[in-house]
């Protein structure tokens, strides 16, 4: 038997004798957001299940993270028993504590253990088999056997320690989406008090990294501090931060934002998410191709879909008695931020239970579970049910040219290019005296490589087209336009958008649309690859100061400034890098106040041959 853990962020493994001193069936690693439904729906089987939970208390963002709302998600499973429980006797207390009593009452009440305050430590496998775990509670370390490991953690923990393949972050800086900061507060609402909660984004972090974490953990306990709270008066900071997106297992499933928009649905469903794209980030111009077409060419933020999420999702590739739940499943960066709200990650807890049932009843493989028999027990709790409309609808055909000549275009964008392929259409539309009409359908055809739109695009850089959509979070038409000539990658457009990038500098978004399109023009053409090195050189010389505002999801909070300098400089370095042109980027990045992680990527350059 090998025994794994985490040992200067690698996987170690040594062979070991072992004796355990108790079995479970199912063991949970985490008993937060997901865990906890994923420990109740495991035991009411029967069977002897533990969760083993790092924080004093059960069920996550939802208690120890403030987070007692719900946003999008669907309905149905065990979670609505505990929320019609609170509405009915706990209307009048602090929802976020009432959840902390709450859900762990429902964990005993159906025959599952809790070890509160609990860390896992490593992993006991045997070929493609898990066979227990040790960790550390305050009663001392344990090593106990199971036949069956949940990891809910979030993070993938237990599937990195047992040596899983998993990844994080966008492929541009290996960044998640921006992490949130809660207050619990008694607002003033006329002469009433009323409990509440504000919410807002706090910064980028790698929490991987421990010290990044830790300084991110300081940085936005004291963006809290006000001169007065007469208004809001303050019951609490809630001490766990809200880590939209950690890392990703690679399932035997992988579900991926780009299959999804081309409707390459999965055939084993296991459950529906309701969710839109919902990613934090303001700085777009990282986000891939995927992402920036959907959001800033088509401003489509809060368009509503339904995602089938496959059963192969919950497993990992490596081990056949090893699930999944939460945000860590087999998701992608894109994907991730529809398949992360709370209703969504209640469910996939009681999926990983059920199947962890299924698999020690039926005594079979996490793939081979009987998929049929899966599905109808989960519709007894109402967990799983087919929606009656399409997964992702578009308006028709007929009103495509309406929408386009709207200040809400997006769905009209997108559905002319991807869904109807509307290319002479659009290019007729060029020359309407509609602005709108014009000007949408050039967004369109950049969206379908067609190179009849750049006129109108020029225009819209030239006269810096601030024109946003009558949507939640639209961007900007400059910023759509400047994102298609990057992507259009046509070589006259290049000198456009140095101009514009040079000329631009002081708004951060500004200049980082133009950089990216600059990469992606350069990157196709060869010979300009020297001088993009040197106007990049130029443009970070004297060490601006880029400074981007995040968002503030509560209205009675102001939008935190992020400093991302370092940031930008060190991705046209790894861009530049790929080229094999010699640069002094990583020496000018070196010069601004850096994370761990950006320090490391520093340092892993210092040996590269074009440095």
């Amino acid at each position: 038997m090998n025994y794994c853990r985490i040992q200067n962020r690698k996987t170690v493994s040594e062979n070991i004798n072992i004796r355990f001193s108790n079995h479970y069936d199912v063991i949970s690693a985490g008993a937060g957001t997901a865990g906890a439904w994923a420990i109740t729906a495991a035991a009411k089987y029967g069977f002897k299940v533990l969760g083993i939970e790092q924080n004093s208390c059960v069920y996550g963002q939802g208690s120890a993270g403030g987070m007692f709302g719900y946003c999008a998600g669907s309905r149905g499973g065990l979670y609505e028993e505990l929320d019609a429980e609170l509405e009915k006797n706990f209307s009048d207390v602090h929802k976020s504590e009432a959840y902390k009593y709450l859900s762990e009452q429902f964990i005993t009440a159906s025959g599952g253990e809790l070890s509160l305050e609990s860390s896992l430590l490593g992993v006991y496998t045997e070929k493609r088999k898990i066979c227990g775990v040790r960790f550390i509670s305050p009663r001392g370390v344990h090593d106990v056997s199971c036949s069956v490991l949940i990891d809910s953690t979030a993070e993938a923990f237990a599937c990195a320690l047992a040596g899983c393949k998993t990844s994080i972050g966008r492929e541009s800086d290996n960044l998640p989406q921006p992490y949130s900061s809660v207050r619990l507060v008694v607002d003033r609402d006329g002469s009433a008090m009323k409990y509440g909660l504000h919410n807002f984004d706090a910064g980028y972090v790698f929490h991987l990294e421990a010290e990044d974490l830790s300084q991110a953990v300081l940085h936005s306990t004291a963006l809290h501090l006000k001169k007065k709270y007469e208004d809001d008066q303050l019951m609490l900071v809630c001490p766990m931060l809200g880590l939209r997106e950690g890392r990703f297992i690679t399932g035997e499933e992988q579900l991926r934002f780009r299959d999804f928009l081309a409707g390459r649905f999965t055939a084993k469903p296991v459950m529906y998410a309701w969710s839109f794209h919902d990613n934090h980030v303001n700085d777009w111009a990282l986000e891939s191709t995927e992402s920036r077409d959907w959001e800033v060419v088509c401003s489509l933020f809060n368009k509503k879909f339904w995602i089938p999420v496959p059963m192969g999702a919950f497993i990992p590739v490596e081990f056949d008695n090893l699930l999944a739940a939460g945000r860590c499943m087999a998701f992608d960066h894109d994907m991730a931020q529809s398949v992360r709200m709370r209703r969504d990650m209640h469910k996939t807890g009681e999926i990983a239970g059920v199947m962890a049932a299924l698999i020690c009843q039926d005594k079979v493989f996490a793939k081979n579970i009987n998929y049929e028999k899966l599905i109808s027990e989960l519709k007894k709790s109402g967990c799983f049910f087919k929606p009656q409309e399409p997964c992702l609808e578009f308006p028709p055909r007929e009103k495509i040219r309406e929408l386009l000549s709207s200040d809400a275009p997006g769905e009209a964008i997108r559905a002319a290019a991807v869904k109807y392929n509307m290319k002479e259409e659009l290019a007729s539309w060029l020359a309407s005296d509609n602005e709108n009409l014009s000007k949408h359908s050039a967004l369109a055809l950049g969206l379908l490589d067609d190179r009849r739109c750049l006129p109108r695009l020029y225009e819209m850089i030239d006269k810096y087209d601030d024109f946003m959509p009558k949507v939640s979070n639209p961007q900007k038409r400059v910023h759509a336009a400047i994102y298609l000539l990057g992507r259009l990658r046509h070589r006259e457009s290049f000198e456009i958008l140095e101009k514009f990038t040079a000329t631009h500098r002081k708004n951060t978004n500004d200049f980082l649309y133009g950089l990216a399109g600059m990469l992606e023009i350069a990157d196709c053409h060869i010979d300009l690859r020297e001088k993009t090195s040197v106007s990049l050189k130029n443009f970070f010389t004297d060490h601006p100061v880029m400074h981007l505002a995040l968002r503030a999801s509560s209205r009675q909070v102001e939008p935190v400034q992020e400093d991302i300098s370092a940031r930008i400089i060190l991705f046209c370095a790894k861009k530049i890098d790929q080229w094999k042109i010699r640069h002094d980027l990583y020496k000018i990045a070196g010069e601004y106040p850096l994370t761990s992680l950006e320090k490391s990527t520093i340092l892993n350059a210092q040996n590269h041959t074009f440095v």
